[in-house]
């Protein structure tokens, strides 16, 4: 299934977006964040660079959903 929630488009096409769409796309989407937050907790040595810079991308991600 082709989640709109998950398109990388500027803005969600919301008028292709259903309610059954949304568990399934939160739920992916929050997969996706968990599993980047691993890897951004990996970087040794934590710089803004390698941690605060991927998390307010990441941040971007979720909240723009």
């Amino acid at each position: 299934m082709d989640n709109p929630l998950l398109a990388q488009e500027p803005l969600p096409p919301f008028g292709r977006i259903e309610a059954a769409a949304v568990e399934p796309g939160i739920s992916a989407l929050l997969a996706q964040a968990r599993g980047r937050i691993e890897q951004i907790a990996s970087h040794e040595p934590p710089t803004f660079a390698t941690v605060v810079e991927p998390l307010e991308a990441l941040h971007h991600r979720v909240a723009r959903t």
